[in-house]
């Protein structure tokens, strides 16, 4: 801890000790009434992370290659900023949740799947950037928001299913939200499906 602030650094070793299998299993539970922000780098393998009860003020996850489950859910007050990136495999990123504070999310992979859910409750404007350089964004939309969605892929397609579809836009007019998601998601080599749902 220093001027307020404490740093909590959890590492695994880089190699193995032998030639066997070797299995690195953390279950880390945290103070969930204590802001924070939270920042996750893992190499390989499946991340599992729910941080819905935590009190975060920003959130970022790395993942070199594999799997990474990311729950973001309930109240989170005080959630500005969430970053995440699989440079290789599947992303599931879900905000379903409650988000008054949330300015931007940024999510990213070089080859293979994101999945992210975006169907929370948002009480303020939001600008979101999707990029895949090779495989396929699915985003989830809710009905809740206001929706500006620029959507391209060089070698690939475009599916928007409850959008209007505007110039270089997919549009979502809802009378009467108190929020706007700016969205703006990139598939080099791929598809891009935005999917409003109830």
């Amino acid at each position: 801890v220093h001027n307020g602030r404490g740093e909590l650094r959890v590492d695994q070793p880089t190699r193995p000790k032998s030639f066997n299998i070797t299995r690195n299993r953390w279950d880390i539970r945290l103070n969930n009434s204590i802001p924070f922000d939270l920042e996750i780098d893992n190499s390989a393998g499946e991340a599992e992370i729910d941080a819905s009860a935590l009190t975060l003020t920003s959130f970022e996850v790395d993942q070199a290659a594999g799997q990474a489950d990311v729950k973001l859910n309930g109240d989170q007050q005080k959630l500005a900023y969430v970053e995440a990136e699989v440079a290789a495999g599947r992303l599931d990123l879900e905000l379903r949740g409650t988000y008054p504070s949330m300015r931007e999310i940024r999510v990213e992979t070089a080859a293979g799947q994101i999945r992210l859910d975006l169907t929370g409750h948002w009480g303020s404007d939001v600008t979101v950037k999707v990029e895949v350089v090779a495989g396929e964004a699915i985003v989830k939309l809710p009905r809740t928001a206001n929706i500006i969605a620029k959507a391209n892929t060089m070698i690939g397609r475009v599916k928007a299913k409850g959008l209007m579809h505007d110039g270089d836009q997919y549009r979502l007019d809802v009378p009467g939200a108190t929020a706007t998601l700016r969205l703006n998601v990139e598939a080099n080599v791929g598809q891009v499906v935005l999917d409003v749902v109830d």
